[in-house]
C-alpha cells in the first residue's frame, strides 16, 4: 500500500489468496483476482464429486480452526510467545484466517458438503484464558 501511495496509484493489483476481492482503503482500490484453479476450488470440486457417488451417507468437508491455522502460517513458536508479546498482532492473524476459513466453509457448501468439520488442535497448545482470546470467539464467529 504504501508504495501505491508514494506513486499516486489509484490501484494496487495483488493476491493470489484464492478468493476474488476488492476493496478501497485511503482512497486506493485493492484489486485480488484470487486464483482460477488452486487448492480451495480442487477441494470444491472433490466435494462435488464425492455427493454425486456417496448417496447413502452425508458427506463432510474439513477444515482447520482459526488459531491452528494462524500458528501454521506465522510458525507455532512465534504465535505462541506473541500471545504474550503481541497479542493484538495475533488477535489481527487469527481474525483474517476465521475470514478465510469462513469463506472456505460457504465454498464447501455451496459444492454441496452436508456439513463441516473443524479441527482446532493448537488450541490445546495454550491456556483455557488464552483460549478464550484467541480460539473460542472466532469459532463462534465462523
Amino acid at each position: 500500500m504504501y508504495r501505491a501511495q508514494e506513486v499516486g496509484a489509484e490501484m494496487l493489483l495483488y493476491g493470489h489468496t484464492h478468493f476474488a476481492s476488492i476493496d478501497e482503503r485511503n482512497g486506493i482500490f485493492f484489486l485480488n483476482p484470487g486464483s482460477i484453479g488452486g487448492r480451495c476450488v480442487t477441494y470444491a470440486r472433490a466435494i462435488a464429486l464425492a455427493k454425486e457417488k456417496i448417496t447413502d451417507r452425508p458427506v463432510f468437508a474439513g477444515v482447520i480452526g482459526p488459531f491452528s491455522l494462524a500458528g501454521r502460517l506465522m510458525d507455532m513458536t512465534e504465535i505462541m510467545v506473541n500471545c504474550y508479546a503481541e497479542p493484538e498482532m495475533v488477535e489481527a492473524a487469527v481474525e483474517k484466517c476465521a475470514a478465510f476459513i469462513t469463506k472456505y466453509i460457504r465454498l464447501m457448501r455451496s459444492a454441496g458438503a452436508d456439513g463441516i468439520v473443524m479441527a482446532e488442535p493448537a488450541a490445546g497448545l495454550i491456556s483455557p484464558a488464552f483460549n478464550l482470546q484467541f480460539s473460542i470467539p472466532f469459532i463462534r464467529r465462523i
